[in-house]
Formats: structure tokens, sequence, C-alpha cells
């Protein structure tokens, strides 16, 4: 007979209890903007597409008028440049491809603060609030980061990543609310 597997004739089937879904708290959307990061990716590709021009030029650089760089010295100082300048445009286009994709959430559980290790990894990060041990709020050149930290974990998110400063806020009251006061510097 199909579907009585372990059971005894005439015993009735218990039914499958299916655990209730934990109710989540406020989540608050940090998927990155695509014109931002359109137009981040397009600056530094012509950033090193100008630095590639200057790495084919064959004479040294002075800088200021205090530093001298000779042909090799100029190539060393503008080919570091454009490394630099080519992983900034490349996270320009990540960003940008990523904006379309999958949404990305901060999430407060009942017991845990869930999302995106920063803005350009997709790897989730899960911090149970009684396992905080600090959360920064670093300000630099007007640009606010906050750095949450715990169990060798950590998430970090910018102002910039919410989609209001109105959501930045109610995000920082809401891991105030969450954490002990002492945790939040």
């Amino acid at each position: 007979m199909f579907g009585t597997k372990g059971l005894a004739p005439g015993q009735p089937a218990t039914a499958v209890v299916t655990p209730q879904p934990v109710r989540n708290g406020p989540r608050f959307d940090i998927t990155p903007k695509p014109l931002r990061s359109a137009l981040a990716g397009l600056f530094f590709a012509g950033c090193t597409y100008a630095l590639w021009l200057e790495l084919l030029d064959p004479r040294g650089v002075i800088i200021n008028h205090m530093i001298t760089l000779g042909p090799q010295g100029a190539n060393v100082f503008f080919g570091v440049l454009l490394l630099v300048s080519a992983g900034f445009a490349l996270t320009g286009a990540v960003l940008f491809v990523r904006s379309f994709g999958e949404r990305r959430w901060l999430t407060f559980d009942h017991d845990a603060l869930r999302g995106p290790k920063n803005a350009i990894s997709s790897l989730e990060v899960r911090i149970a609030y009684r396992a905080i041990e600090k959360a920064v709020v670093t300000k630099v050149n007007r640009q606010e980061i906050v750095t949450i930290r715990g169990s060798g974990r950590a998430i970090t998110v910018r102002a910039g990543d919410f989609r209001t400063k109105d959501e930045y806020h109610a995000f920082l009251s809401e891991l105030q609310d969450r954490i002990d006061v002492r945790q939040f510097q």
C-alpha cells in the first residue's frame, strides 16, 4: 500500500509539523545604484586610458618640480597608477552589473543581523546580536562607513549604499536598539 511504510496496520498517520517562519524585522535595500556605478566605472576607464597613453610616452616626469623620475621610473609610476585605476574601473563595472541582479538586503531578524559582507562581496554574513563585539561609524570626507564586527565576521556598509538618508538613520537607530550601547562607537 502506498504511503504506509513504517505504520502498523490500522495505526493512523501523524501530521508532519511544519515550522512557522520566523518573522523578520526591518530590512534595508543596499543594492548598488546603476547610474553611480556606471559613472564611476566610466571615469576610471577614462583615467586608465590616459595613464596608458602616459605609459607609452618615452620621456621621464617631474612631479611638482621636486621629484624627477627618468623614463623607467615614470613607467613604474604610471604603471602602478594604471593598475589601480583599472581595478577601480573593474569594480565600477561589477557594481553596475550587480545593480541589475538580485536585490541585496541588510536584514534584522529576531536574533541576528544578516547582509552582504561589503558592497562588492557576494558573501552573505550573519552576526548574532549577542556576538557583536563592536559597531563603529567612521567619517571620511563627509561619508559615513559603518563596520559591525562579531564572531570573526564583519559587515561594512556606507551611508551612500542606502536608498535615502532616512533609511540610513533608521538602520543606525535599529542597530542601536538591538545591541548594547557600549558596543556602538
